[in-house]
C-alpha cells in the first residue's frame, strides 16, 4: 500500500508522493493519474528529496509519464503540502526544479512564487493550422509555451487545436499552448492546453507566459489578473521581466493505493 496526498490549485490537481515511498515508473505514473482506474490527476509531484542547491528538490511528472521542467500550480501545491505537513515552518524557502531553483514565500493565506526571468525566443509569428492562420509568440519559462494572440475558444476547439499545436514541428520538444484574450490593461483571459496533460482548468506557468506576452506587447501593465476556467491568478513583473505569481492551493484528501 502506497500513501499519497492529493491537492488542487484552481482545479488543476496533483498527487504528491514522497520518494522514500516508492520509485516511479512511466507505467505507475499513468496508472495513478488515470481518472477511471487510478487516483486521477493532472500529474504527480515527486518530493521532497534532498537538494544541494535548494531547501528541497521536486520532480514533476505529466500524466503521460514525461517529466515537466516546472509547474506554477504544482509549486504552490507542493508549498502548501510542506506547510500542512509541518515540514516547512519558516515563511521563505527554495525549491529545486528541473528548470532551476525558485523561491517561495508564504503570505498570510496565499503563496508567492518567484517564477524567474521570462524570455521570448521569438517575436510575433504566424502559425497555420488547417488553413487558418494564427498570430503567436514563443515564451520560455524553463518550459516551452506558445501563446496564441487575440483568440479565446471553447473547450472543444482548444482540445482540437491544442493537440495539433503541441505536436507541431515548430516545437521540437512539444509545447504548452495558451489561447489569450485581453480584457483591459490589468486583466486577461486564457484557455490552456498543457503539454503531456491536455486540456486543463488552470496553469501557473501558462498564466505567467500569457501575462508576459500581454505586458511585452504593451497590451497590459505589469500587474495582471489572469482569468482561467478554474479561477484567477495574480502575476506581476519587475523591470527585468522576472515574474511573481500569487495564489492559493488546497488539500483534497489523503489515501492509500
Amino acid at each position: 500500500m502506497l500513501k499519497f496526498s492529493k491537492y488542487q490549485a484552481l482545479g488543476n490537481d496533483y498527487i504528491i508522493i514522497e520518494p522514500s515511498c516508492t520509485e516511479l515508473s512511466t507505467k505507475l505514473i499513468k496508472y495513478f493519474c488515470d481518472r477511471n482506474y487510478g487516483i486521477g490527476s493532472n500529474g504527480i509531484l515527486y518530493g521532497a528529496s534532498k537538494s544541494d542547491r535548494a531547501d528541497y528538490k521536486l520532480q514533476i511528472f505529466n500524466p503521460d509519464g514525461s517529466e515537466a521542467e516546472i509547474s506554477g500550480n504544482g509549486l504552490r501545491i507542493f508549498a502548501q503540502y510542506l506547510k500542512d505537513q509541518l515540514i516547512q515552518i519558516t515563511n521563505s524557502f527554495t525549491i529545486e526544479t528541473k528548470s532551476g531553483v525558485v523561491s517561495i514565500l508564504y503570505d498570510d493565506t496565499e503563496i508567492i512564487i518567484n517564477m524567474g526571468k521570462v524570455t521570448f525566443p521569438s517575436s510575433t509569428r504566424i502559425l497555420e493550422i488547417e488553413g487558418v492562420k494564427y498570430n503567436y509568440v514563443k515564451v520560455d519559462l524553463g518550459n516551452p509555451h506558445c501563446v496564441i494572440l487575440d483568440q479565446l475558444f471553447d473547450k472543444k476547439a482548444v482540445q482540437h487545436l491544442g493537440k495539433k499545436i503541441e505536436n507541431n514541428s515548430l516545437f521540437p520538444n512539444k509545447t504548452n499552448v495558451q489561447f489569450l484574450r485581453i480584457k483591459n490593461r490589468h486583466e486577461i483571459e486564457i484557455e490552456i492546453w498543457e503539454r503531456g496533460a491536455g486540456y486543463t482548468l488552470a496553469s501557473g506557468s501558462s498564466s505567467v507566459a500569457s501575462a508576459a506576452v500581454a505586458y511585452k506587447l504593451g497590451m497590459c501593465n505589469n500587474n495582471i489578473i489572469v482569468n482561467m476556467p478554474g479561477g484567477q491568478l495574480y502575476i506581476k513583473f519587475d523591470k527585468d521581466f522576472n515574474a511573481f505569481m500569487r495564489g492559493k492551493a488546497h488539500k483534497v484528501f489523503e489515501g492509500q493505493i
